[in-house]
């Protein structure tokens, strides 16, 4: 019999770093509280997990607050170089922490970060631009942080806790298969008593 873990990986980097992309914040807040709820979490330590919760926080109030502060006047282009560096770089640490989460390889997982914080920097704002064009510039923006907090918190419930699946050589992940697996065990379990009920002095 094999345990394999079927949590997903490449998927909550694309949906979280991307939403990074458009909010930098919002992404780095949402892998942060993905980790703190998240028992898988590596080094799950009691000060490890005291301190998660309080990055969690930290990096929730900071993402309201660059909600906000992108309705300002003077709020600048994502896609200028200095702020797209940035929104890469939150990408890139967020890929690493989510193969943290999943026991995955890092770098590549960085790496798919930052293209996924790319990418979701220029299409966010072709988007917000193509919203602008037909509604006010301010409900435009709260469009966009509407489907910008949904991306991010669809790619946070698919790092859930870790769920383990029991496969046989035939017929993996078949019904037949885990009635197999259970009917086994159960007798394995029955024998195992009876045995030691067997030799236990009476």
């Amino acid at each position: 019999m094999v345990m394999e873990n079927d949590k997903p990986f490449v998927a909550p980097i694309a949906m979280i770093a991307g939403a990074t992309g458009a909010r930098c914040m919002t992404g780095l807040a949402a892998v942060a509280h993905a980790r703190a709820d998240n028992p898988d979490a590596l080094g799950n330590t009691r000060v490890g997990k005291h301190l998660d919760r309080d990055i969690a926080r930290a990096s929730a109030l900071l993402a309201v607050g660059e909600l906000v502060g992108d309705k300002l006047p003077f709020a600048g282009d994502r896609i200028a170089p200095g702020a797209l560096m940035g929104r890469v770089a939150a990408g890139a640490v967020i890929g690493a922490a989510v193969a943290n989460l999943t026991g995955h390889e890092r770098r590549n997982a960085a790496i798919g970060g930052a293209v996924a914080a790319f990418v979701g920097a220029h299409l966010s704002f072709q988007f917000r631009k193509s919203l602008s064009r037909h509604m006010p510039a301010v409900l435009a923006a709260l469009v966009e942080d509407v489907a910008v907090l949904g991306l991010a918190a669809a790619g946070t419930t698919l790092l859930g806790p870790r769920r383990a699946r029991v496969t046989s050589g035939l017929g993996m992940g078949s019904g037949v298969g885990a009635r197999r697996q259970i009917a086994t065990a159960r007798i394995l379990t029955e024998s195992t008593e009876f045995s030691q009920a067997e030799r236990a002095p009476s």
